[in-house]
């Protein structure tokens, strides 16, 4: 009979059991072996001392054998004692897992073919990351899965596998199918964390070297809870003293899923987010950003940020002089023309009626310094309306000396500007600037701020909250990111906290400005930005930097800020384009394909209903 023990854990119960067959006979049969023992010790003791002793007293002859027995008695019972001492050492060390894991350990070898982290899911369910599906391939040792590997990956592969096979080791290897037919190869599916087309890739980061910690974005903002959750697969190898492979055993997967699908839910819309990345990219956006806001709840359905990088080449990214780890949306820029929403907002709140006129002959001249109109002919007498449909600097220089400079701060400062917003967890966009009244030294600098020039800065997610309050009906939001934790089973595990919406400004004001939005848009400086469909409302702007290029010519970052659809509005769409020069040209007709396919979005099922009658 043949015992193959694979492990010195079996190899010690093998013995257990022996021994306990062995000690069930000497219980039963004690007697017997001790007077065969003795008598065969007595016999022979007995013969070695009459021949040592024929010529001594038979007294002391029997005395001598009388001790002689004694010993041997004494002896076999230390043997008993000790032998019974090992057998329970023995049972012990069979019932320790700790010591039963160290003899598994010794005698097989574990591969972990993957890991992943917890996912990242849009708002509908949809992963953002883990979508791309690889094959690996854990590789016991041998001629023949060397042959199929190579069969597999060519002949340019044979040296380096065949260098791994001689290692007499087990390893993985990315494989392009499972269609691997090998008894010593096991395949397995794995995920990509990221995609080759990433989508948000500044929002969702990236991780260090090892794949193990977040540096950035969501990966770094969650990064405790995404190292929790996720699952891990491996393959488990018999093997010798050597840590050679014993092909006598099969090779064992071993899953980790319990938490496999449990995650963070991000605000994000995958197809939103999709349709803004391709918007930036058909309508050459270069450096810029877009944010998608939903209108009434502040979320956050896209966020896109020009030009972007692939998540696993952080390092080739950081040598690119266009900065693409940057994430735009929540960096701070002038914002130009803009700002006169706020401007309009502060003026009817503060008893400017919607008819006061003024006349634009092209420039108008503050403290000695001259400010000019874009129209350099002027556009001679103009109201409200129209002066912001047209966009006239002259025109708002004048409405902020009506307000005054505590007025306007005090509006600007309750739209959020100069406020940092935090949309997650370590996910913070810069403060900006806002002129405090006393820091403006002249009547210049704030004819500056009245059209959004000067020291103003603002990050898109600031403009977006702005417009925001003229779409959903005088409510400032707070933007965010992120709905909520889910387990494995999509059981919420915490619900993200967002702050409740404030009111502040009047309806009244808001539908004013709301109607002067959509003449903007319908056919004011806006009208690129015209959808094929429900129409829009908006505001464009040419916003100056006071920084040049090498040709001396200033840059320029142009902006087109609006709501979609006209009536009853559900998404705030704001576009920077750096360097675009006129947001009219630029940044609208981005605007127009990012709200012509949320129509469609919007309308998906009415659309298919009349494709289906037709």
């Amino acid at each position: 009979m043949m015992f193959y023990c694979s492990s010195i854990m079996e190899i010690i119960l093998f013995v257990y059991n022996i021994v306990q067959i062995y000690y069930i006979l000497y219980m039963v049969e004690c007697k017997l072996f001790l007077c065969i023992l003795f008598k065969i010790k007595e016999t022979y003791f007995s013969l070695h001392i009459r021949r040592s002793f024929s010529h001594t007293n038979p007294v002391m002859v029997g005395i001598a054998v009388k001790k002689i027995k004694k010993r041997v008695a004494a002896l076999f019972g230390l043997f008993i004692f000790c032998f019974s001492i090992v057998l329970m050492r023995i049972y012990v060390i069979g019932q320790n897992d700790t010591l039963k894991s160290a003899a598994q350990a010794q005698s097989s070898q574990t591969i972990e073919v993957t890991r992943s982290r917890g996912m990242i899911y849009d708002c509908n369910g949809e992963p953002l990351v883990d979508t791309e599906q690889r094959y690996l391939a854990c590789v016991a040792p041998s001629e023949e899965s060397a042959e199929a590997l190579i069969a597999m990956l060519g002949e340019n592969s044979r040296q380096g596998i065949l260098e791994k096979i001689a290692s007499r080791m087990p390893f993985v290897t990315e494989v392009p199918s499972a269609n691997l037919f090998c008894p010593q190869i096991q395949v397995l599916k794995g995920t990509n964390r990221y995609g080759q087309f990433q989508l948000a890739e500044h929002v969702i980061g990236y991780l260090d070297a090892g794949g193990t910690n977040g540096m950035s974005g969501i990966e770094k903002a969650y990064n405790d809870y995404l190292n929790q959750t996720g699952y891990s697969a491996s393959v488990r190898y018999t093997v010798d003293a050597r840590g050679n492979v014993l092909d006598a055993d099969s090779p064992q997967i071993l899953l980790e899923e319990e938490q496999r699908g449990a995650g963070v839910v991000l605000t994000l819309d995958r197809y939103i987010q999709m349709v803004c990345e391709q918007a930036a990219w058909n309508q050459s956006l270069g450096k810029g950003a877009i944010v998608v806001m939903e209108s009434d709840t502040g979320k956050i359905r896209a966020m896109v940020s020009s030009p972007g990088y692939y998540n696993d080449n952080i390092s080739g990214a950081m040598e690119q002089e266009s900065s693409p780890l940057i994430n735009r949306a929540l960096c701070a820029y002038p914002v130009g023309s803009t700002f006169k929403l706020c401007v309009t907002a502060s003026a009817l709140e503060n008893g400017v009626t919607p008819n006061t006129i003024f006349e634009c002959t092209g420039s108008i001249d503050v403290d000695g310094q001259v400010f000019h109109c874009h129209e350099r002919e002027g556009h001679s007498w103009l109201d409200l309306a129209r002066a912001l449909k047209v966009s006239c600097n002259p025109y708002f220089i004048h409405l902020g000396s009506l307000i005054g400079a505590e007025k306007l701060y005090k509006t600007a400062f309750d739209f959020g500007f100069s406020r940092a917003d935090m949309l997650a967890p370590g996910i913070t966009s810069e403060e900006g600037n806002l002129p405090k009244p006393a820091e403006i030294q002249s009547d210049a600098d704030f004819a500056n701020l009245c059209f959004g020039q000067g020291s103003l800065l603002a990050t898109p997610v600031q403009i977006a909250k702005m417009v925001s309050v003229f779409a959903n009906g005088g409510n400032l939001v707070c933007p965010s990111l992120v709905e909520s934790l889910v387990d494995a089973q999509g059981n919420v595990m915490s619900q993200e906290t967002m702050g409740e919406p404030a009111r502040i400004l009047s309806e009244e004001t808001v539908d004013t400005i709301r109607g002067y939005m959509e003449s903007v848009v319908s056919n004011g400086t806006g009208v690129y930005a015209k959808p094929e469909h429900m129409g829009a409302g908006g505001k464009t702007a040419s916003a100056q930097t006071g920084v040049y290029d090498k040709n001396g010519k200033e840059i320029v970052h142009a902006w087109f800020a609006g709501f979609f659809p006209e009536e009853n509005p559900k998404y705030t769409v704001v576009v920077l384009k750096e360097g675009g020069g006129e947001g009219s040209f630029t940044a609208a007709p981005i605007f127009k394909e990012i709200a012509d396919n949320l129509y469609y979005y919007m309308n998906q099922d009415k659309i298919h209903e009349q494709n289906d009658g037709n």
